[in-house]
């Protein structure tokens, strides 16, 4: 192999090797993503009523408060999880608004993407805390305007590391500054500067979210996921529904079927070798029996025989396992498989029903699908690239081996 060649398989297993690990970095769990419902109730206009029809109305309206339909949403999840125990033990919410412009009293102002949370955030990964603290559960349920900024945000806004105590505004709405993280952008994110801020002080202040992606921490077995699918579709109809596990082995996909590969050119290479290896003992012990009795050899003739199935069987064991990994993905992807795989009819209806879930005019994605999307692309452009370097050494060392 020329210096050339190898060192460019080097950087593209590198490469792929780096693209590996931000993979397994992406939270696993299930998340439902849908357009993100109207922010805090719709004023109708008031007909005209008598003065005490409008007193009746407006006693009325103190006495009972309307919740609004982010917050009838949330609540109907919690109940949906309540009398469905066993199946998610952690969830919450995250509400997207990107374009989002955030400005400071001084008059300095900037572009970010602004993510609503709720519920139980310790299912994503602790971010790093540079300086302040992170939202409170009492802020995330009460729906106070406080903020955490990353760090790039913090010091393009404020021009400080650590704006603790500072306000901006968002949507005409002052928010105050609580924390600092630090955040390192992703394929999957379109701005990069953020601010983590209450869902429900969205909700209250009328700062319409453009996403709303509901996350849940799976509890394995009991067939948890395909429950919850149907219990999330009738929650709320039109969304996209993302299993987290699923997601990051099609991400994967790309390298177990190289390695898939290279284990069938090797295993290729080995039944060579094996069948030369036969060929020339058996030439050798013809040629032994000119000189030495068969009985005196019959022992030898065992112990190279037994040698030499022992190394067909692990050929044998070595096909299996290559097969069995190479079909693997059929049993967490079910759907693409036929129910009969020689009718036609069955061939077709397949193939269009998995179209059909990817070519939807208007797709609702988040950053995490959209992240495990990209490297996927990644992974396949270099598991490629590998596997087509990888040819010409190949073919050289079979040469050697078959004497040519």
């Amino acid at each position: 192999m020329s210096i050339k060649r190898a060192l460019l398989l080097l950087l593209l297993v590198v490469s792929a090797a780096f693209a590996l690990l931000q993979v397994q970095k992406v939270p696993m769990a299930l998340q439902y993503a849908f357009a993100a419902p109207k922010m805090t109730i719709e004023e109708k206009q008031p007909e005209e009523k008598t003065d005490s029809q409008q007193q009746e109305q407006q006693e009325q309206k103190k006495e009972e408060p309307k919740d609004s339909e982010l917050t009838v949403l949330l609540k109907r999840l919690d109940g949906l999880l309540r009398e469905n125990p066993g199946l998610s033990d952690a969830r919450m919410a995250e509400g997207y608004l990107d374009g989002a412009q955030l400005k400071t009293p001084s008059g300095s102002g900037i572009t970010a993407r602004v993510i609503g949370l709720w519920g139980d955030t310790y299912m994503h990964p602790a971010p790093v805390l540079t300086a302040g603290r992170l939202l409170y559960p009492e802020e995330l349920e009460s729906g106070q305007r406080a903020a955490v900024l990353d760090e790039q945000t913090a010091v393009k806004l404020f021009r400080s590391g650590a704006p603790v105590g500072e306000s901006f505004l968002l949507g005409e709405k002052e928010y105050q500054v609580v924390g600092v993280i630090r955040h390192a952008r992703t394929p999957g994110e379109k701005e990069a500067l953020r601010v983590q801020v209450p869902l429900k002080s969205l909700d209250q202040n009328g700062i319409q979210a453009q996403v709303l992606a509901v996350s849940l921490r799976v509890i394995p077995g009991q067939g948890a996921a395909t429950r919850l699918k149907t219990l999330l579709e009738n929650w709320q109809t039109g969304g996209a529904l993302y299993q987290g596990s699923k997601e990051r082995y099609r991400s994967l996909l790309p390298v177990r079927w190289l390695l898939c590969a290279l284990g069938a050119l090797a295993l290729a290479l080995m039944g060579r070798m094996l069948a030369q290896g036969g060929k020339f003992l058996y030439a050798a012990e013809k040629q032994r029996l000119q000189r030495e009795y068969a009985a005196k050899r019959l022992p030898m003739w065992l112990l190279k025989g037994a040698g030499l199935l022992a190394l067909w069987g692990l050929w044998l064991a070595g096909v299996y396992l290559v097969f069995s990994q190479a079909v693997a993905p059929v049993y967490i992807f079910p759907e693409w498989v036929p129910p009969v795989l020689v009718e036609w009819k069955d061939l077709s209806a397949t193939f269009w029903n998995n179209r059909t879930a990817v070519t939807t005019l208007t797709e609702i994605r988040t950053p995490q699908v959209l992240e495990l999307r990209f490297y996927h692309r990644l992974l396949t452009v270099l598991c490629a690239g590998i596997f087509l370097l990888l040819l010409k050494p190949f073919g050289v060392l079979r040469a050697r081996v078959m004497g040519k």
